[in-house]
Protein backbone atom coordinates (compact mmCIF):
# COMPACT_ATOMS: atom_id res chain seq x y z
CA UNK A 1 0.00 0.00 0.00
CA UNK A 2 1.00 3.23 -0.81
CA UNK A 3 0.27 6.68 -0.07
CA UNK A 4 0.60 10.54 -0.02
CA UNK A 5 -0.04 13.47 2.60
CA UNK A 6 -0.50 16.98 2.33
CA UNK A 7 0.16 19.22 5.17
CA UNK A 8 0.86 22.68 6.48
CA UNK A 9 3.82 23.58 8.85
CA UNK A 10 5.08 27.30 9.86
CA UNK A 11 6.66 27.53 6.67
CA UNK A 12 4.24 26.56 4.33
CA UNK A 13 2.81 23.48 2.25
CA UNK A 14 4.89 19.74 3.00
CA UNK A 15 4.44 16.37 2.39
CA UNK A 16 5.18 12.83 2.17
CA UNK A 17 4.74 9.79 0.06
CA UNK A 18 4.77 6.16 2.34
CA UNK A 19 4.99 3.04 1.44
CA UNK A 20 4.15 -0.28 3.68
CA UNK A 21 8.43 -0.17 4.25
CA UNK A 22 8.24 3.37 5.05
CA UNK A 23 9.10 7.15 4.07
CA UNK A 24 9.82 7.10 0.45
CA UNK A 25 9.63 11.13 -0.44
CA UNK A 26 9.28 14.20 1.68
CA UNK A 27 8.66 17.88 0.40
CA UNK A 28 10.77 20.86 1.49
CA UNK A 29 7.58 23.83 2.34
CA UNK A 30 6.21 25.83 0.17
CA UNK A 31 3.91 28.76 -0.26
CA UNK A 32 1.05 27.14 -1.95
CA UNK A 33 -1.23 23.73 -1.48
CA UNK A 34 -0.83 23.57 -5.55
CA UNK A 35 2.65 23.96 -6.18
CA UNK A 36 3.32 21.12 -2.71
CA UNK A 37 0.79 19.05 -4.48
CA UNK A 38 2.61 19.65 -8.36
CA UNK A 39 5.91 18.85 -6.67
CA UNK A 40 4.79 15.08 -4.80
CA UNK A 41 3.85 14.13 -7.82
CA UNK A 42 0.21 14.61 -9.51
CA UNK A 43 0.76 10.99 -11.33
CA UNK A 44 1.39 9.58 -7.90
CA UNK A 45 -0.17 5.98 -7.61
CA UNK A 46 -1.91 6.93 -4.20
CA UNK A 47 -4.82 8.01 -2.85
CA UNK A 48 -4.90 11.11 -0.47
CA UNK A 49 -7.84 9.25 1.49
CA UNK A 50 -5.13 6.11 2.12
CA UNK A 51 -5.58 6.15 5.90
CA UNK A 52 -2.17 7.02 7.48
CA UNK A 53 0.21 4.72 8.27
CA UNK A 54 2.24 4.70 12.17
CA UNK A 55 5.71 6.12 10.14
CA UNK A 56 3.34 8.26 7.94
CA UNK A 57 1.68 9.99 11.30
CA UNK A 58 5.58 10.12 13.00
CA UNK A 59 6.73 11.49 9.84
CA UNK A 60 4.12 14.58 9.46
CA UNK A 61 4.23 14.91 13.31
CA UNK A 62 7.88 15.10 12.95
CA UNK A 63 8.11 17.63 10.07
CA UNK A 64 5.22 19.81 11.53
CA UNK A 65 7.25 19.57 14.83
CA UNK A 66 10.91 20.72 12.98
CA UNK A 67 9.87 23.45 11.57
CA UNK A 68 8.34 24.75 15.18
CA UNK A 69 11.30 24.52 16.57
CA UNK A 70 11.05 21.30 17.95
CA UNK A 71 13.36 18.75 16.99
CA UNK A 72 13.34 15.39 17.55
CA UNK A 73 14.71 12.03 17.46
CA UNK A 74 13.58 10.14 13.88
CA UNK A 75 11.06 7.54 15.08
CA UNK A 76 9.72 6.18 11.66
CA UNK A 77 11.03 3.90 9.30
CA UNK A 78 12.84 5.09 5.47
CA UNK A 79 11.93 3.68 2.72
CA UNK A 80 15.40 3.70 0.03
CA UNK A 81 14.71 0.80 -1.74
CA UNK A 82 14.33 2.98 -5.03
CA UNK A 83 17.48 4.64 -4.62
CA UNK A 84 20.70 3.56 -6.08
CA UNK A 85 23.73 2.17 -3.88
CA UNK A 86 25.52 5.46 -3.89
CA UNK A 87 22.08 7.47 -3.13
CA UNK A 88 20.75 5.12 -0.49
CA UNK A 89 24.74 5.09 1.25
CA UNK A 90 25.22 8.94 1.01
CA UNK A 91 21.43 9.46 2.62
CA UNK A 92 22.81 7.02 5.71
CA UNK A 93 26.02 9.45 5.70
CA UNK A 94 23.66 12.36 5.70
CA UNK A 95 21.90 10.75 8.96
CA UNK A 96 24.89 10.76 10.94
CA UNK A 97 25.31 14.38 10.84
CA UNK A 98 24.50 16.13 14.39
CA UNK A 99 21.38 17.92 14.90
CA UNK A 100 22.96 21.83 14.12
CA UNK A 101 26.01 20.83 12.14
CA UNK A 102 27.85 20.93 9.10
CA UNK A 103 29.70 19.11 6.76
CA UNK A 104 30.89 19.39 3.77
CA UNK A 105 30.66 17.87 0.02
CA UNK A 106 34.37 16.57 0.65
CA UNK A 107 33.48 14.97 3.86
CA UNK A 108 30.23 13.27 1.98
CA UNK A 109 32.83 12.01 -0.78
CA UNK A 110 35.42 10.93 1.48
CA UNK A 111 31.98 8.76 3.64
CA UNK A 112 31.24 7.24 1.36
CA UNK A 113 35.11 5.85 -0.01
CA UNK A 114 35.71 8.38 -3.37
CA UNK A 115 37.31 11.36 -2.14
CA UNK A 116 37.67 13.06 -5.04
CA UNK A 117 33.83 12.37 -5.82
CA UNK A 118 32.27 15.88 -4.58
CA UNK A 119 30.87 16.68 -6.82
CA UNK A 120 28.81 13.36 -7.40
CA UNK A 121 27.93 13.68 -3.17
CA UNK A 122 26.85 17.12 -4.40
CA UNK A 123 24.54 15.43 -7.12
CA UNK A 124 23.74 13.08 -4.06
CA UNK A 125 22.28 16.01 -2.22
CA UNK A 126 20.65 17.51 -5.16
CA UNK A 127 18.56 14.46 -6.01
CA UNK A 128 17.76 13.90 -1.98
CA UNK A 129 13.91 12.43 -1.79
CA UNK A 130 13.81 12.61 1.71
CA UNK A 131 14.59 16.33 2.01
CA UNK A 132 14.29 17.74 6.05
CA UNK A 133 14.16 14.15 7.28
CA UNK A 134 17.40 13.45 5.24
CA UNK A 135 19.42 16.63 6.12
CA UNK A 136 20.90 17.36 2.88
CA UNK A 137 20.83 21.01 4.20
CA UNK A 138 23.74 20.04 6.75
CA UNK A 139 26.45 19.47 3.86
CA UNK A 140 28.03 22.81 2.57
CA UNK A 141 30.82 24.09 0.49
CA UNK A 142 34.53 23.88 1.82
CA UNK A 143 35.05 27.73 1.80
CA UNK A 144 32.23 27.71 3.96
CA UNK A 145 29.49 28.80 1.77
CA UNK A 146 25.99 26.67 2.08
CA UNK A 147 26.19 25.81 -1.33
CA UNK A 148 23.07 24.53 -3.28
CA UNK A 149 19.73 23.65 -1.90
CA UNK A 150 16.68 23.03 -4.30
CA UNK A 151 14.55 24.61 -1.56
CA UNK A 152 16.73 27.48 -1.63
CA UNK A 153 19.59 28.88 0.00
CA UNK A 154 17.27 31.26 2.61
CA UNK A 155 15.66 28.11 3.37
CA UNK A 156 18.70 25.84 4.22
CA UNK A 157 19.79 28.85 6.31
CA UNK A 158 16.68 29.13 7.88
CA UNK A 159 16.99 25.15 8.51
CA UNK A 160 19.91 25.53 9.88
CA UNK A 161 18.99 28.63 12.45
CA UNK A 162 16.47 26.61 13.48
CA UNK A 163 18.79 23.39 14.17
CA UNK A 164 20.98 25.91 16.09
CA UNK A 165 18.31 27.30 18.47
CA UNK A 166 18.60 30.98 16.86
CA UNK A 167 14.31 30.56 15.43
Amino acid sequence: MTGHRLFSTAFGWSGIVWTDAGIRRSLLPVAEESIALEQLGAGCASSENTPLSHDALEAERWIKQYFGGDIRQIRFRLDMSDLSEWQRRACEAMLEIPVGEVRTYRWLAEALGKPRAARAAGMACARNPLPVIVPCHRIVASSGNLGGFAGGLELKQKMLDIERGRI
